[in-house]
């Protein structure tokens, strides 16, 4: 009985998938520096997309890691490029107030 009280309580280790959370975090640093280097034309639907689609094609290249941050960044901005049309339609409306 005792046996079978002792396997209960031994505490079960799951193995998580080994990710560098230096290069995670230099991968998104870097996607935002390229971001931030559209400038204003990310205001636009096709800044946005230009944006993503330089992002994309970095991805391959770079550590898992890497590419894990800058794909985070394109989860964003895919966000954001759906949410534009409401952006923009909320500013003219205010501009016309």
């Amino acid at each position: 009985m005792s046996q079978s009280l002792n396997m209960s309580l031994k505490p079960q280790v799951k193995a998580k998938p080994y990710l560098d959370q230096y290069q995670l975090v230099q991968g998104r640093r870097f996607a935002l520096d390229l971001v931030e280097s559209f400038g204003p034309q990310l205001l636009t639907p096709k800044g946005i997309s230009d944006a993503i689609q330089r992002l994309t094609t970095l991805q391959p290249n770079k550590p898992k890691g890497f590419a894990l941050g800058i794909q985070n960044v394109v989860d964003v901005l895919v966000i954001a490029q759906t949410d534009l049309p409401v952006l923009s339609e909320q500013r003219s409306a205010d501009e016309n107030e």
